[in-house]
């Protein structure tokens, strides 16, 4: 484009060679500046930071949707404490949201992990709350054929087989207290670090805090998770 234009120039004037590559050097450097200014000017790290708070709000909204689907679904199935849990992350999915929508406006998201760091987590805890329905509707369904079958099960086969199923029962009802007890831990390190970032005023002060290295670890392992 800037060669046409020089060729324009030069035509139209009917100027020199001199007058052409001093034209040209204008020219090109002021389509150079273009992309400094936008840095320059914050522009860019201003884009950045609109597109981190809109992805931000449609994994907030998909996120509450599928909790409320969880939570009913444990409480359906009486699982009291995950169905808490759940109540507890939707809070703290309102609050997340509330810090990156109106507390960091400015630069200091672009720059910041703790949105991608505190998300991994969050995710695991919902995670742990599907596998949480999932053994729920297992130890439910081998509970109740239990009561039906020991009322009938006669001879050393039927025995073992009973067995068997209760010691199944078993090891899923000690898999959904493992996943409950990992909750836990998920949720205290998102409170402690909610405290941490209401309490900060510079979020490159928070990046050094101990909250935030403890949910890194966290969120290490969540993606370790995923990838297994």
């Amino acid at each position: 484009m800037s060669a046409l234009l020089v060729v324009g120039y030069g035509w139209w004037f009917q100027v020199g060679p001199v007058w052409l590559a001093g034209y040209l050097g204008v020219s090109i450097l002021a389509l150079a500046t273009v992309p400094i200014a936008y840095r320059l000017f914050g522009y860019l790290r201003d884009d950045k930071a609109r597109l981190l708070r809109k992805k931000e709000l449609l994994q907030h909204q998909e996120m509450l949707g599928r909790l409320a689907e969880l939570s009913q679904q444990l409480d359906n199935l009486g699982v009291a404490e995950a169905a808490k849990q759940a109540s507890r992350l939707t809070e703290m999915l309102n609050d997340f949201h509330e810090v990156i929508a109106n507390r960091f406006r400015d630069s200091q998201i672009t720059s910041s992990s703790y949105m991608d760091v505190a998300r991994r987590v969050q995710l695991l805890v919902m995670q742990n709350l599907s596998d949480m329905v999932a053994v729920a509707r297992s130890v439910a369904s081998i509970d109740k054929s239990d009561t039906q079958d020991s009322k009938a099960v006669t001879g050393a086969d039927g025995q073992n087989q009973l067995q068997r199923r209760l010691d199944l029962a078993s090891d899923q009802k000690a898999r959904l207290e493992e996943l409950t007890q990992d909750n836990r831990a998920l949720l205290t390190a998102l409170a402690e670090t909610s405290v941490e970032v209401a309490n900060i005023q510079e979020l490159d002060e928070f990046e050094r805090t101990e909250a935030l290295a403890r949910l890194r670890q966290l969120a290490g392992r969540a993606k370790q998770y995923s990838a297994n």
